[in-house]
């Protein structure tokens, strides 16, 4: 199968469609196939810059500004667990607030969408936090009107890292 997830503007909700790999399938729409293209090339993208030797933390700023884009979402973070605190840090992002990005942390605990993420391995979309009842929402996603959120693990050297998000 494969997956493709978009943010739709007009439901405003993230969307996962599936197909089976190497067949057409027509209930895909143009649009979707159009996404799909694109995602691709902001992977290609993504893997040039990698291998280009840019430094890890320009990378991780272009991981956040491209999965949002490929989401056609507003924000997109990176978020680095700190073990010692059982918190995750805001180590790169696009479209917080100033002073965001470096500083910010939410917890790491399964009350988290990051924190349930992280404990359960799994990606974890919500298209309602208002009515989420597997996590609260940490108030850095309240204070920027976020209500949808995705966040799926970036798994590296043993340290996980990975969130998208949209109003």
């Amino acid at each position: 199968m494969v997956s493709v997830v978009s943010f739709e503007p007009k439901t405003r909700e993230f969307v996962v469609e599936e197909a089976p790999a190497g067949t057409p399938n027509p209930e895909l729409s143009v649009e979707v196939l159009r996404l799909r293209v694109r995602q691709q090339e902001i992977l290609a993208e993504f893997g040039v810059l990698a291998l280009k030797g840019t430094p890890f933390p320009e990378l991780l700023d272009h991981a956040a500004r491209l999965a949002a884009e490929g989401l056609n979402a507003e924000f997109g973070k990176v978020l680095k667990y700190l073990p010692e605190e059982n918190r995750l840090l805001v180590c790169a992002g696009v479209g917080w607030t100033p002073g965001v990005v470096g500083s910010a942390t939410i917890g790491a605990d399964m009350a988290s969408p990051g924190g349930y993420a992280l404990h359960t391995g799994q990606p974890v979309i919500s298209n309602h936090l208002d009515i989420e009842e597997r996590f609260r929402t940490p108030e850095l996603l309240v204070e920027h009107g976020i209500r949808r959120a995705m966040n799926v693990i970036l798994q590296g050297d043993g340290m996980p890292f990975g969130g998208a998000r949209s109003r």
